[in-house]
């Protein structure tokens, strides 16, 4: 199950590594980011991950 985070919760670091290592996944809440931008960046991520992996490879960095 993927672990609930606040970003106010005094055991953050611990919370987000427990999480990390379980999962590998967190749910962050309490960030103050609007919906309407994070639909931006779902929006983004969604484009970016449906193209092809030749189009893909074209944002890697240093390759050496």
């Amino acid at each position: 199950m993927i672990r609930t985070i606040s970003l106010n919760d005094p055991k953050l670091s611990e919370q987000l590594v427990s999480s990390f290592r379980e999962t590998g996944f967190a749910i962050i809440i309490d960030h103050g980011l609007d919906m309407a931008e994070l639909n931006k960046f779902y929006s983004e991520w969604s484009n970016f991950f449906n193209k092809c992996l030749e189009v893909k490879n074209m944002y890697l960095g240093d390759k050496s």
